[in-house]
């Protein structure tokens, strides 16, 4: 058979597919639709050598691998997506599970090292690299268990939505909310119900704060850099930091109340339009 320019025929590409943790189901599926475009379930089964009783959890395995999208229903329609895309992002996912891997390797040897008078830890992680500071706050907030607390500081168009995808994933937790944002940052805020939110008229710094073992604050020096931090010391600042801003800060609702707000949902609209400080 023909190669495709790479010095790999058919056969050696499906197998390199399957050293990258696809089922030879999945690669076989998945090259197909690479060459005769989106299918669905049934057109997908006739044209590979995959059982139709099995096509859908395959259709399945790409999904969650990034290798397919899903368009409409009955039939659904699956479209390949583009190989260079989707390879780019499963780096991305393995460089992130690697790196979950080491830290969690990391704190449970460090104890080890603890018992050594003489030996020297780092408390603070200086972060410049926003990808890899989104992926740490990304970290921060699955491993919370009972509550995170959060300073949305001013950001540009770029910077708003990495601030949107982690308020999504603050939601998703269920865990208690406090969140302290600047007029102009209002806007940004998931239109939940149940979480407590105070506006200042200025926001010193962006601060990320979780069951007070953990804590990310941002801060800019003509960029944005991050710093990470489970000193207890440290820690402790910060939330004294939080505490002072959120007594004196004002709920959605124009009320200097700490008490959860029932009613922010319906009040993030008008709040987004109002001035600083309100």
């Amino acid at each position: 058979m023909s190669t495709d320019g790479t010095g790999l025929d058919q056969k050696e590409i499906l197998e390199a597919l399957k050293q990258e943790g696809l089922s030879a189901y999945a690669a076989e599926a998945y090259l197909t639709l690479l060459e005769i475009g989106p299918a669905d379930g049934r057109k997908l089964a006739s044209s590979t050598r995959v059982p139709f009783s099995k096509i859908y959890s395959v259709l399945k395995e790409l999904e969650e691998n990034g290798l397919v999208t899903r368009e409409g229903s009955r039939p659904a329609t699956y479209r390949p997506v583009d190989p260079a895309e989707a390879f780019e992002m499963m780096k991305k996912r393995r460089i992130y599970e690697e790196s979950a891997r080491l830290d969690a390797l990391a704190r449970a040897l460090s104890p080890m090292m603890a018992k050594h008078k003489d030996a020297e830890t780092a408390t603070v992680q200086v972060i410049r690299d926003q990808d890899a500071a989104l992926e740490r706050a990304l970290r921060l907030i699955k491993d919370a268990k009972f509550g995170i607390k959060a300073i949305i500081p001013p950001v540009n168009d770029e910077q708003a939505k990495l601030i949107q995808l982690l308020m999504q994933s603050l939601v998703k937790t269920g865990l208690k909310l406090q969140l302290i944002v600047g007029g102009s940052s209002i806007k940004l805020l998931p239109k939940e119900k149940g979480i407590e939110v105070k506006t200042v008229s200025t926001v010193p710094l962006g601060l990320l704060l979780a069951d007070s073992h953990s804590v990310m604050v941002l801060i800019y020096l003509g960029y944005l850099s991050t710093l990470f931090t489970e000193s207890p010391p440290l820690i402790e600042l910060t939330e004294l930091v939080f505490e002072k801003l959120w007594e004196i800060g004002k709920d959605v609702a124009g009320a200097a109340s700490p008490q959860r707000n029932q009613g922010v949902s319906f009040q993030l609209h008008r709040m987004a339009s109002e001035p600083a400080g309100v």
